[in-house]
């Protein structure tokens, strides 16, 4: 009596049937021989196969894919376990099995090569070390050698110390001499600062002091019996030996005597350019000139009427008249002579 298919055998029975694929399996991919690949060449199909046909099961036994067949030649299904994923696969193990194999050794070969150079280096540092260690000879030769640099050291030091000690001293006295001589100088500056100071006042009061043309007044003051002395006691001044021309009280025990000094350069104003007035009277002709050259506090009157002046030929000892005429003008000498043409 034949047996009934079982569910599983009749659902492979239709999916083969109808042409579909049962799961858990799927197609082989589509072949394109345009498309490179591991999968997808004619070379490579066919090396698939002849290496799927080697795993595929005997035609003895019965396939375990088709129960149904019985001892019929097994026909390998268009789903096969092997398939060219599986191949690919395989050869990809190898590949890392011989990698895997030479990946340790290259690893060992560098260890090696690490420890063999630190090695080569450490030697190299030992011996090194051995050539600069001196032995007990040169170690005593190099002693004696640093106590005669030493003791060359500390007598060049005393020398340098009795040199700085030497020129310190030599500093010390110049710098004395340098403030002796600040001092005198010092010294001869107020006393030229004074000396200068006494000229200006000398030479102030000789600008003050002109009372005649050429002529200075010297005034001092006397004592003891100052009236006395005044009268009776001549003074030497600009090498000019000369009795007071006046004798004055100052206050109940003060006498001041006045010299009048002739030829003084200090006192000798000179005349401008002189202007020709012509004839301002008949028989009268008239010059006139600025007077310059006179000190503040000077007796311009005195000084104008008794300068003398050489005008057009003529010698005149003194101007007819003397006119003060403002700051612009100063002082004016009015000369007239006598002129038959007018």
């Amino acid at each position: 009596m034949p047996t009934q298919p079982n569910e599983s055998q009749r659902r492979a029975t239709g999916s083969e049937m109808s042409g579909e694929v049962p799961p858990p399996y799927s197609e082989l991919p589509p072949t394109n021989n345009n498309t490179r690949g591991p999968y997808l060449s004619n070379q490579n199909q066919r090396s698939r196969r002849t290496s799927r046909d080697a795993y595929a099961p005997s035609n003895n036994i019965p396939s375990e894919r088709s129960p149904l067949n019985g001892n019929t030649r097994n026909t390998r299904p268009a789903y096969s376990t092997f398939s060219s994923y599986t191949f690919v696969h395989l050869a990809t193990s190898e590949r890392f099995k011989r990698r895997a194999v030479l990946w340790p050794i290259v690893f060992i070969f560098m260890v090696f090569m690490l420890v063999g150079s630190v090695m080569m280096q450490t030697v190299r540092l030992q011996q090194c070390k051995l050539s600069l260690i001196p032995n007990p000879e040169q170690r005593e030769m190099a002693r004696r050698e640093w106590d005669r640099e030493r003791v060359a050291h500390q007598q060049e030091v005393s020398g340098w110390n009795r040199d700085r000690a030497a020129h310190e001293k030599e500093m010390a006295k110049v710098r004395s001499d340098w403030n002796q001589e600040r001092m005198d100088h010092q010294r001869e500056r107020d006393q030229w600062l004074r000396e200068r100071k006494e000229w200006e006042q000398k030479v102030e009061e000789r600008k003050k002091q002109c009372v005649a043309f050429g002529t200075r007044e010297y005034v001092a003051q006397l004592g003891f019996n100052p009236m006395t002395t005044c009268k009776e006691m001549p003074l030497n001044i600009e090498d000019q030996v000369m009795d007071p021309l006046l004798c004055q009280v100052r206050g109940k025990k003060e006498v001041e005597g006045h010299w009048h000094v002739d030829g003084e350069p200090g006192c000798m104003p000179y005349w401008g350019s002189v202007d020709d007035k012509g004839c301002v009277a008949p028989g009268i002709h008239s010059w006139e000139a600025r007077l310059w050259d006179l000190s503040q506090g000077d007796n311009w009157l005195a000084i104008c009427s008794t300068a003398p002046a050489d005008i057009a030929g003529r010698h005149f000892d003194s101007p007819t008249s003397c006119q003060d005429r403002g700051f612009f003008n100063g002082i004016v000498g009015v000369f007239h002579s006598a002129d038959p043409s007018c």
